[in-house]
């Protein structure tokens, strides 16, 4: 197990049935209290990949796994990028699990 995960825009390149499963995983890589950190390209292109992803889809597939220490615009990202988002979540104790 590790004690951080870092992500960088791959949710966006998997597909949306997918993205319970990347969370889950990267759950279970995780120390207990371990840090997910990413960078997440939220926006609404079509077809994929990369898919279309909001902001309130991250915490919707990382919730059940994670607490949200911050998920904010990244004021680094390009400009092609907008709408990147900074994220740190760290990992519920409870997680160990997949919700029923």
């Amino acid at each position: 197990t590790f004690d951080y995960v870092l992500e960088h825009t791959c949710v966006c390149a998997m597909h949306p049935e997918r993205r319970d499963d990347y969370a889950h995983v990267a759950a279970r890589l995780l120390k207990p209290k371990g840090y997910l950190i990413g960078l997440f390209w939220c926006h609404l292109g079509w077809g994929g990949p990369p898919y279309s992803i909001r902001r309130q889809d991250i915490f919707r597939h990382f919730s059940p796994y994670f607490d949200t220490i911050t998920l904010q615009p990244s004021p680094h990202s390009p400009e092609r990028r907008t709408g990147e988002q900074f994220g740190i979540f760290q990992k519920q104790i409870k997680s160990e699990s997949p919700p029923a």
